[in-house]
């Protein structure tokens, strides 16, 4: 990996102000701008997205960054993100949100058969510095970063190759791609929950229904349970959440492979690592149908803690029998 170039600007919304760093140098914030890059490379929340047109104002800048002209056209890009800026904030000034100020940070590297490009947000920190007898600081924190960013890679012949945009808040701000980067998703949120929903059902829970059942239903309650209490997808938060947590039923249920596999399916099956989750789109699988014997079904649609509700049993003669506690279930059988 070898740096090409790298340009700071302290965007200041607040103050309608766009301040260049002039010189970049000392061995604190190049490690920041290295680790920055390492980072965001590596960071799994992300979100595939394509450039509106060749020809939108941060696409043809960065062509011309990349043909030798990288001081102006970061700084034409700079300067188009402060009146973005200033326009969001007044759109959730009523939320009572603050857009932070932060360092705008382009970066360009060369890397095996891409040139890599990461234009990110940073967003500065309140500290008190020792140094300066505790008065408060703003600057970039170095071990809990805040930022949005975008990474772009290009081939030799400046044409896209891959381009992943990044949020570390909750959900990615629409500002910073929509209208700052004026990018398209590559699927929209109704196609992401759709396809990933049934991918890892298929892919997933179908294929542990028959050798793992109790597992099986466990582990689809909780997938189910994710995509309707949360407003976004994030394929790391959704194993950790399910997988990661889990402990089975069955000593011998492969865990990890399953882990392994839904890692896979995002590029097997064609949807993000992230996105806004519509759950109208898995409204119709919510039901899992368990056969009892012949003219007996259990219904399981959303069910909470059913570990609680639904429990296992061996009578003294070894026949097997579910209990199931149900205030209304009571009334009706009694």
């Amino acid at each position: 990996m070898n740096i090409l170039n790298t340009s700071i600007h302290k965007i200041d919304h607040f103050n309608s102000k766009v301040e260049l760093l002039e010189e970049i140098e000392g061995k604190d914030i190049t490690e920041y701008i290295t680790k920055l890059f390492d980072d965001i490379s590596r960071d799994k929340s992300k979100r595939r997205f394509v450039f509106r047109s060749d020809t939108t104002e941060v696409r043809s800048q960065l062509k011309e960054m990349l043909n030798g002209h990288f001081n102006k056209a970061a700084n034409i890009i700079a300067n188009r993100l402060l009146p973005i800026e200033i326009n969001a904030q007044k759109e959730i000034e009523h939320l009572n949100v603050e857009i932070q100020r932060g360092s705008f940070i382009q970066i360009v590297v060369e890397d095996h058969e891409f040139i890599k490009v990461i234009l990110s947000k940073a967003d500065h920190s309140e500290f008190l510095d020792e140094t300066d007898k505790y008065r408060l600081h703003s600057g970039l924190p170095k071990k809990k970063k805040v930022y949005k960013a975008i990474l772009i890679n290009f081939k030799k012949d400046f044409s896209t190759e891959q381009l992943y945009v990044y949020d570390t808040n909750a959900s990615i701000s629409k500002y910073w791609w929509d209208s700052f980067l004026e990018l398209n998703e590559v699927y929209t949120d109704e196609e992401n929950t759709r396809k990933s929903f049934t991918a890892i059902d298929s892919a997933i829970f179908s294929k542990i229904k028959k050798n793992y059942p109790a597992d099986h239903t466990y582990l689809r309650n909780a997938a189910i349970t994710y995509y309707r209490n949360r407003n976004e997808f994030d394929l790391e938060d959704f194993l950790s959440t399910t997988f990661r947590e889990y402990k089975p039923h069955d000593p011998n249920f492969p865990v990890d492979e399953l882990i392994r596999k839904v890692e896979e399916l995002p590029e097997k099956k064609g949807f993000d690592l992230r996105f806004g989750i519509k759950v109208e789109e898995i409204r119709a699988r919510i039901i899992n149908k368990i056969m009892l014997q012949p003219g007996m079904e259990l219904h399981l649609k959303d069910v909470d803690n059913i570990e609680r509700v639904v429990q296992a049993g061996l009578e003294d003669d070894q026949r097997k029998f579910i209990k199931i506690y149900s205030d209304s279930g009571y009334e009706h059988f009694k």
